[in-house]
């Protein structure tokens, strides 16, 4: 029987070859258009999140009292940090602050204010501080000048100021400055932790937690950075919207082609009928006949979304003329699209359900008919 399905379905679709064309085009550019939204939607999650950890707080931050240092992780890299609250004072001129001392190499490769200075170098010797424009900007303070930082409990420290940077997110550059790690002494310790995509945080914060002492505070992304996780749910929501929307373009399509493809066959199906085919077989070729149609088509569509993703995945899709002032950019405007389960298989899904529902209506029309009045218009 199944082979008897087989050669009246390609007779059929031959037989109506520029509907099945049609049908088939129409059906694999959405699914095509659905892989790639679906992939970019995933790089700009990926964008906001690797721009967003990388402005300080990284994947995981942890944050306690002591002098013990976080050692180091598998698969991810730890940037230890010491950090104190005071006052920078040039002449009579002054600003609160939070002085950290860090690894000027391993901030470099993870961080962005390396990348983000405006003046001056970025902590080339010992002695040197690098602060924010609006810090600058109150302490009338330029490259090269000495800056005092002082704290109630401790005696004055003496910096140059190497550097001055803008990231143009007022908590980072109005409240941070930074110097090297080895030139400032603090009991208060941070770790910004950076992992690889993919990496399980749940995990790795508990791993991060037997190693620190027992008051210390470890959070994910996720928990200390809310708005971002929301934007990405957000993302998240406005994809499904648009496979919804997808699914309704989808399934009046097919339908309208599985209608039409029936009111056309009716002396063809009548004979059947006649012939002995049940109303189940009637209704299990039509069918069929549109969920192989539909299928390859979606398949087709899959080939041609990922061809797609995988070209922009090399080379970026370049979105800085939208994202200069977005703070979640700050690091780079160019989005990686990335390739997932349900960027593939949800497409694909989706395009076969319609198939499937949007046909079965026509088919039981099909199925119920008389013979009589099916054999009348031959």
């Amino acid at each position: 029987m199944l082979e008897l399905y087989a050669r009246m379905i390609i007779r059929s679709l031959r037989l109506r070859l520029r509907r099945s064309l049609v049908t088939f085009l129409g059906v694999a550019v959405a699914v095509a258009a659905l892989v790639i939204l679906e992939s970019i939607m995933a790089g700009v999650g990926d964008a906001m999140l690797e721009n967003t950890v990388a402005l300080h707080h990284g994947h995981i931050m942890a944050s306690w009292e002591g002098d013990e240092r976080l050692a180091g992780l598998r698969g991810a890299d730890v940037l230890n940090r010491t950090q104190r609250a005071g006052m920078l004072v040039k002449d009579e001129r002054q600003a609160p602050i939070r002085l950290y001392g860090i690894d000027p190499d391993k901030e470099r490769k993870h961080t962005v204010v390396a990348r983000k200075l405006i003046a001056g170098s970025y902590l080339a010797e010992s002695d040197s501080v690098i602060i924010g424009q609006p810090t600058a900007e109150i302490l009338r303070a330029a490259v090269g000048d000495t800056i005092v930082f002082w704290r109630h409990d401790a005696r004055p420290e003496t910096f140059r100021l190497s550097g001055i940077f803008s990231t143009a997110v007022p908590a980072l550059d109005g409240q941070l400055a930074f110097v090297r790690q080895d030139s400032v002494q603090a009991n208060r310790h941070e770790a910004a932790v950076f992992t690889s995509p993919g990496e399980d945080l749940d995990t790795l914060k508990r791993i991060i937690r037997s190693k620190l002492p027992r008051e210390a505070i470890v959070r994910i992304w996720r928990e200390s950075l809310a708005e971002l996780n929301q934007l990405i749910e957000l993302n998240q929501v406005a994809m499904n919207v648009v496979l919804v929307l997808a699914i309704v373009i989808l399934a009046f399509g097919v339908s309208s082609t599985a209608f039409v493809s029936v009111d056309e066959r009716s002396h063809e199906i009548g004979i059947l009928k006649a012939t002995g085919f049940t109303p189940a077989n009637i209704v299990w070729l039509i069918v069929l006949e549109m969920v192989l149609l539909v299928g390859i088509a979606g398949m087709a569509g899959l080939v041609a979304g990922g061809l797609v993703v995988h070209l922009w995945s090399i080379v970026g899709l370049d979105l800085s003329r939208w994202t200069s002032d977005n703070p979640h950019f700050i690091a780079s405007g160019v989005i990686y699209p990335r390739a997932t389960f349900r960027a593939f298989a949800l497409p694909l899904a989706v395009a076969i359900g319609c198939g499937l529902v949007a046909s079965a209506l026509p088919a039981w029309k099909a199925a119920s008919a008389s013979v009589t009045g099916a054999l009348r218009q031959i």
